[in-house]
This record gives structure tokens, C-alpha cells and sequence, in this order.
């Protein structure tokens, strides 16, 4: 497995818990990973007998059944440097993509993006760069890692990219115990839980606290180089109290602590954070971007509103202010949970998809 991700988000969570499972089922992993995790990596993996962790230079070269990129970003040189250097040495066949990252509002411009917010403006033909590093990219692998329909849907209508190299492997996460109800309380506990940037749509709720009519209290979890500039804006423009814990290694108390969490994302091709949370118990209000929308049955297990609504968000969390109608919502979330996203579901999925390339290679 190599991954060029540099921060403790999504996609590395979802390798540690692939690795973890892979490993569980007797497979053995080399990992390959930037300087800046490996330690991380090391330490969240020290119990594991079957698995080795080395440095991205060493990638290339390896001999192994499946070469399983992972993308955390659009833009990342490293990611193709390392592809290509792969297929001059061993070929293409071996070359599992995984999109976790198919579109941004950097890079395409059906989303919107706000000059004024951070990070800034677009960059000059960004769209037509990316479209020539994705086209090289599924050129230069054997398959292709899907976590949505939407994502798959979105990389055929743009890429052209055939529908028979994609393969949908959903996301799931431990099935942790059950967590005692929260006490009530006149203040809803709102969790936002990811790096802090415009893509996944902090600026969003921040403005959506202006429009509630219930009390509420909003915390943000994660890190990221534009944390100091969405501290300013929540001073700027948010009407209820926000808080920024800055980056955890472990959501787990996090999200034990909130009452619902929050995905307010402009693009998301899934969200390992939404998972945890339903896994957790807890509902969800989430937007309709991607593949985000179909991790929730909506008004069953979470609410779903559009994207780029504030008001919409606003009126969706404020009715999770109703103790009774959240618990429902978060006793449903849990059981689909149990029922089809575990990570013992990813991991019999990812299986699969590695002996199909295999067969077919």
C-alpha cells in the first residue's frame, strides 16, 4: 500500500483500519508512507506481526500482488512520480487507484468557490491540469477504487474512464460498543470532525449559526494550514459558541460528547467521520454533495440538505435539538451500521477487488 497523505485525515484512517483487517485475515502488507506519518503509522500498527513500513522511495520497486495507491489529492506530484516509476519497473497490471478524492472546488468549476474564504481563489487552468494527471493516472493502473456510486459516476462522465476498471468498495469503520445515552441538555452539541478548508464546508456552518433558533454549541476537530484563518472567521461571523480542539488522534470522546455531527461538505467522495458517528449512535445532518448523501437514509438514520445552504443546515440541526427524535435517529444509524458498513464489510470488499485484479491480470 503506498500513501503520499501527509495529515492524520480520512484517508489515513481508512489505511489503518484496511491494514489492520488485512492483516487480521492473514495477508501480508508492506506499507509505504511519507516521513511525516511513519511514525504515526508505526505506533498505530506496532501490534501487528504480518505487516512492514517503510518510506515512499522504496515504493516503486516492490514486488507484490497489488500495488495499492491510495489519492488523497488531486494535485500530488509524489502520487504520479511514484505510478510512474512503478509501471517502468513492474508494469501497469499490478496498480490498484483508490479515489478518495475524485473532484474539488479547486478543480472543478461546476462547484462553487469563494474568493474572499479561505483558501483563496482558484489557481489558473487547474481544471485542465487535473483532467491530464487523472487521464494518465487510470492510463497507468490496473483498477480503480470507487467509495461511491457518485464518485464512479462522476469519473465516467468527466474522465471517460471505463466503467468495467471501477470497482465500488465502500467504507466502513470497527463496530466499537454502544455508547450510553448523553445526558440532556438545553445547548445541542454540534461536531464537525475533519481538516479544517473550504471543501469540507466549515465556513458553512459557521454561517449557519446565524440562522438557528435553538442553543447551540459548535465544536471543530481537525488540523490543517487554514485553521488560524476559519479561527477568524467564526470570530467574524458565528452567533453561537465555537470551539477549535485543533487535531485528535482519536475521535472517539469527540463524538461521544456531541449530540449530532455535522458533514457540511462542498465535495466528498464518502465520510469516514459520518460513519463513526452512526456507528457511535449518533445522527447525522449532512449535505448533499457526492457521495456523502448515501451513507444516510434520510429521516431515518440522519437529515441530508442541500449544499451551499446555510439556512437549510441551520433549520436541520435545530430539530435535532428534540432529544427524543435525535436518539431514534441514532439507535436506526447504529443498526444499519452493524448491518453493512463495518470495516469487516470493506475489508471482504477490498479482498475481492484485489483477486479480481489478480484473475484478471
Amino acid at each position: 500500500m503506498v500513501v503520499t497523505a501527509q495529515t492524520r485525515g480520512g484517508v489515513y484512517t481508512n489505511v489503518k483500519e484496511l491494514v489492520g483487517g488485512l492483516t487480521q485475515v492473514g495477508d501480508d502488507v508492506v506499507l509505504f508512507v511519507d516521513e511525516v506519518l511513519r511514525d504515526d503509522f508505526r505506533n498505530d500498527l506496532r501490534d501487528l506481526a504480518n505487516v512492514e513500513i517503510h518510506g515512499l522511495d522504496q515504493a516503486a520497486r516492490e514486488h507484490c500482488d497489488v500495488w495499492h495507491l491510495h489519492l488523497h489529492d488531486s494535485f500530488n506530484r509524489r502520487a504520479l512520480q511514484l505510478q510512474l516509476k512503478r509501471v517502468l519497473f513492474k508494469g501497469r497490471r499490478s496498480i490498484l487507484i483508490d479515489e478518495h478524492l475524485p473532484r474539488t472546488p479547486r478543480s472543478d468549476s461546476a462547484l462553487d468557490y469563494e474568493p474572499d474564504t479561505p483558501p483563496g481563489s482558484k489557481k489558473p487552468f487547474a481544471k485542465q491540469l487535473k483532467g491530464i494527471i487523472k487521464r494518465l493516472q487510470y492510463l497507468l493502473s490496473g483498477s480503480v477504487v470507487v467509495h461511491s456510486k457518485a464518485s464512479a459516476d462522476f469519473l465516467s462522465a468527466r474522465y471517460g474512464t471505463n466503467v468495467h476498471r471501477m470497482i465500488l468498495v465502500p467504507l466502513g469503520v470497527p463496530a466499537t460498543p454502544e455508547l450510553e445515552p448523553k445526558a440532556a441538555s438545553s445547548t445541542l452539541q454540534i461536531l464537525l470532525l475533519a481538516v479544517v478548508c473550504f471543501r469540507k464546508g466549515h465556513d458553512l456552518l459557521i454561517e449557519a449559526t446565524r440562522f438557528a433558533t435553538k442553543r447551540w454549541e459548535v465544536t471543530f476537530v481537525g488540523g490543517g494550514s487554514q485553521l488560524d484563518a476559519f479561527k477568524e472567521l467564526a470570530k467574524a461571523r458565528g452567533q453561537q459558541p465555537i470551539v477549535f480542539l485543533g487535531q485528535a488522534n482519536e475521535p472517539g470522546d469527540a463524538i461521544a460528547a456531541c449530540d449530532v455531527l455535522c458533514v457540511p461538505s462542498r465535495s466528498d467522495a464518502s465520510s469516514i467521520s459520518a460513519l463513526e458517528a452512526m456507528m457511535a449512535g449518533k445522527p447525522v445532518v449532512v449535505s448533499r454533495a457526492d457521495g456523502v448523501p448515501e451513507l444516510v437514509h434520510d429521516g431515518v438514520t440522519g437529515l441530508v440538505v442541500d449544499a451551499e445552504d446555510p439556512r437549510a443546515l441551520a433549520e436541520a440541526l435545530d430539530k435535532m435539538a428534540e432529544e427524543t427524535f435525535r436518539l431514534q435517529m441514532g439507535k436506526e444509524a447504529r443498526k444499519v451500521m452493524l448491518a453493512t458498513r463495518t470495516t469487516g464489510h470493506m475489508i471482504r470488499a477490498t479482498r475481492d477487488a484485489y483477486k479480481a485484479m489478480m484473475f484478471n491480470g
